[in-house]
């Protein structure tokens, strides 16, 4: 699979999660529903990642989540404050610290991070934290990826990749794991147990997908992006602000 086209998938992936953990209102799981339905039949041609199995699951499960009313119920059972127990709150902060001492922090950090992509929080999104909002950020430097690829430029694609092992090191790759094992146990039989698998998997796999790459093309002055193939590494493991958020609702 050529740079270009990994990076584009990766971004879909990330933005096809997203989707689906802010709540479900009917208008986005058919969108959702229609992105996957799209990517099922080109996935075959993914074979060779260890996040394949998971990524099959996922698409089939959400090609059919339109019309799925009950899956409102089952988001504010796991997910919202104000449910009760809500055993699976999607927030960094809770996992980072349980006692919330660091919640500014974190949030300050996050928000200088989105800040020095570009983007700002749209006013209806959810907090710098949420794991929505992570997600879609990390769909967004993998499109920063895409365009670079695209334009030859190795540099700025290594940056963008640098980016993104950065976050996933210092956000995701620390709480998703433990935040999804709550959901499976939590959720055994849902839709949101298929998500939360593909979630933990995904960004366990990218970690190690980025960092074999980086280490593999990182310090080359040259390389002819178009005609690499990375199916072995895969197997070995903006001009003005934009808003971060406002897009979640297409996957793409």
């Amino acid at each position: 699979m050529h740079l270009a086209d990994l990076a584009q998938f990766r971004q879909a992936a990330y933005r096809l999660i997203s989707s689906m953990l802010i709540y479900p209102e009917e208008e986005r799981l058919r969108t959702v529903a229609a992105a996957a339905a799209g990517l099922l039949p080109e996935s075959s041609v993914l074979a060779e990642f260890l996040f394949y199995p998971q990524w099959q699951r996922l698409l089939a499960c959400l090609a059919e989540v339109a019309g799925r009313r009950s899956l409102g119920e089952d988001y504010v059972r796991l997910f919202w404050h104000g449910s009760g127990a809500a055993p699976c709150l999607p927030y960094e902060s809770v996992y980072a610290d349980p006692n919330r001492q660091a919640a500014p922090w974190i949030m300050a950090m996050l928000e200088d991070e989105y800040g020095q992509a570009g983007l700002t929080l749209s006013a209806s999104v959810e907090p710098p934290d949420h794991i929505a909002v992570e997600m879609e950020f990390m769909a967004y430097l993998c499109c920063q990826e895409v365009e670079a690829w695209r334009e030859g430029n190795l540099a700025q694609g290594l940056v963008a990749m640098g980016r993104q092992l950065a976050f996933l090191d210092r956000h995701l790759i620390r709480w998703v794991p433990g935040w999804a094992v709550k959901v499976m146990e939590a959720d055994t039989s849902g839709v949101y147990l298929v998500v939360a698998e593909a979630a933990r998997v995904f960004v366990l796999h990218d970690c190690d997908l980025i960092d074999v790459l980086l280490r593999r093309f990182k310090g080359l002055a040259k390389a002819d992006h178009g005609e690499t193939d990375f199916s072995t590494a895969v197997r070995v493991s903006g001009t003005s602000d934009q808003e971060l958020g406002g897009g979640q609702n297409a996957p793409s």
